[in-house]
């Protein structure tokens, strides 16, 4: 009792030490072992000297329980107690006596004398060619039997060791997408940076505390405790009546449907899933859903953070698996396809299917892929892969609708004459119809220097006004004293230049209280008076009010077109007949 109080500092922290999932018992482990079988028992060393645990309640005839204590120098053993079963070698220093024991792996001392010799010779009598590898190779070998002790999950393997509990569960579950497979199919090896107190510095004490390995120990355990208690799944499930089956589905539907709602509504499901099942269950007046979850054993609780990301992908198996059926019965497919950058600067490549069901054009979104790079071979891969992966009929696929950027419609490296040449040869590539519909206004505004400065006035308001709350409620104090609609300046754009529309109806709409705010601010002779008066000039010009007045209603014919472009189920033989009211729209604004 000493030794634990010396070594862990209170007997109640050795119990929670020694209760830890994988950690090997120890002398004192024997010794209350021995009290409760009433028998001594006899420890077997490599030497095979022995060493006698007596039990303080055994009867003088009770037989000794004999184990063996391996203290290996090799590898691929560990350094346990292990029981013993009769050896058929002669050699071995382990006698006969050794056939009460009741496991069915045998331990030879002599094995493990012969690698550790092994190891030690390789460093004595390696030539100078390879005397280095093989000091090396053995101060592994030497680093991973001892790390063995304190993370007795190391499994050693070719080039290192794994961690065989979660070897064992991702061989049938999928990784973390930014998990780099250490410790799982990849051999650690780094040894050097397996010490430490930390896991900063400690890469074996990091894995021990990432959430991977939790989770499969967490399974490993819940899967042991089934087994003692003969309470496996299909036992559980048989056990079961009707009622309480039915029951049990329409809690879960419950569950589906929790998950379903944060999905649809593009509500962070990780973080919010168990608060609305916890509010569901709390407004449920039948106290069903809480009675469920009260319950449930601690592994089978379906409130994780883990169950909502596999609901996640089970729902788009789901729906992507009856998107392609439709998809596969149509005649004629279309797949449209654009660049995208998300908020940790990846490049991603978001894929849509155009396809016809029952004479009408429907559009799809299908996936959203991570890319290597931007270059048309990449893209080109990418989407490659994806049809080949769902199946799509490629014979079918009749169009390619990209922008115009470089890489995506290039005559010869572009994305669009890649795809045709290598699987998709009767697919022909047309420019996005809403995509040309900016480039024009852009181009034709750039060539206009008062509208260029003009939008770049509405840029400088909106930062103006967004950057300071003071500013701000300066000029919804302006608006409720005009009793002016209170709309919010919006930031003019440059990739979507028909949507300025929505830049220069927020300037129109508040010019009146924008110009006495702006005079205020100015008057006050403050820090900002000078970048307040340079707006006002803008803003109280002539040609710049009735560039605003005109724009107003120019724009909003294009803008009106633009989403008509947009639409999912716009079709090539009803585009004239907008473009043609489009222009009989500018051009009564013209005249």
């Amino acid at each position: 009792m000493n030794v634990v109080v010396q070594e862990y500092g209170s007997y109640n922290e050795y119990l929670n030490s020694m209760s830890k999932p994988g950690t090997w018992g120890d002398e004192l482990t024997l010794a209350g072992a021995a009290a409760v079988y009433k028998r001594p028992i006899n420890v077997v060393f490599e030497t095979g000297s022995t060493f006698t645990i007596d039990s303080p309640n055994a009867s003088p005839e009770a037989t000794p329980l004999k184990l063996g204590y391996i203290g290996a120098r090799d590898s691929l053993m560990r350094l346990h107690y292990v029981s013993l079963k009769p050896n058929t070698h002669p050699s071995t220093s382990v006698d006969n006596e050794s056939t009460e024991a009741e496991v069915s792996d045998a331990v030879t001392v002599r094995d493990q004398k012969n690698a550790s010799e092994s190891c030690e010779s390789s460093m004595v009598s390696g030539n100078k060619s390879n005397g280095t590898q093989e000091k090396s190779t053995c101060y592994n070998e030497k680093m991973k039997s001892k790390r063995v002790i304190d993370f007795p999950w190391l499994l050693s393997t070719d080039g290192g060791a794994l961690c065989s509990i979660c070897a064992e569960y991702y061989s049938s579950h999928e990784l973390p997408s930014d998990h780099c497979g250490t410790f799982v199919h990849k051999p650690f090896n780094d040894w050097r940076k397996s010490t430490g107190s930390t896991a900063k510095n400690n890469k074996l004490l990091k894995h021990e505390n990432s959430d991977i390995h939790k989770l499969a120990t967490t399974v490993k355990v819940a899967k042991g405790t089934m087994t003692k208690l003969s309470r496996s799944v299909y036992s559980m499930i048989h056990a079961q009546t009707d009622e309480e089956r039915k029951t049990n589905l329409n809690r879960l539907a419950d569950f589906f449907d929790a998950a379903y709602f944060l999905f649809r509504n593009e509500i962070p499901h990780t973080t919010n899933y168990r608060p609305l099942l916890e509010l569901v269950s709390r407004l449920d007046g039948s106290n069903q859903m809480a009675n469920f979850m009260a319950s449930s054993p601690l592994n089978a609780t379906y409130s994780s953070h883990f169950t909502v990301r596999e609901v996640l992908e089970s729902v788009s198996e789901w729906v992507t698996s009856g998107l392609i059926q439709r998809v596969m019965s149509s005649p004629a497919i279309a797949v449209m396809a654009d660049e995208s950058t998300d908020l940790r600067t990846r490049n991603e490549l978001s894929i849509c299917l155009r396809f016809l069901e029952n004479g009408q054009a429907v559009e799809a979104f299908m996936s959203l892929q991570q890319l290597q790079s931007t270059m048309a071979v990449d893209v080109k891969e990418s989407l490659k892969n994806f049809l080949i992966m769902n199946k799509i009929p490629l014979e079918k696929v009749v169009w390619l609708a990209f922008d115009g950027a470089a890489n995506m419609s290039g005559k010869k490296k572009g994305v669009q004459a890649l795809l045709r040449e290598d699987c998709v040869p009767n697919a022909k590539y047309i420019h996005c119809r809403s995509h040309l519909l900016h480039l024009a206004a852009a181009n034709v505004a750039d060539k206009f220097k008062p509208l260029k400065a003009l939008f770049s006035a509405f840029n400088s308001v909106w930062r103006f006004f967004k950057q300071s709350p003071k500013r701000h409620n300066c000029l919804l104090e302006m608006k409720k004293i005009l009793n002016d609609p209170e709309l919010e300046l919006v930031q003019a754009g440059d990739t979507r230049w028909t949507s300025n529309y929505r830049a220069v109806k927020a300037v129109k709409s508040n010019l009146q209280p924008l110009v006495l705010t702006l005079q205020n601010i100015h008057s006050e002779s403050g820090d900002l008076s000078s970048e307040a008066g340079g707006l006002l000039l803008t803003f109280q010009n002539t040609t710049s009010i009735l560039l605003i007045y005109a724009l107003a209603e120019i724009l909003l014919p294009l803008y009106t077109l633009t989403l008509a472009l947009q639409s999912k189920r716009l079709s090539l033989s009803s585009l004239p007949e907008k473009v043609n009211i489009l222009c009989y729209c500018v051009t009564c604004v013209i005249i």
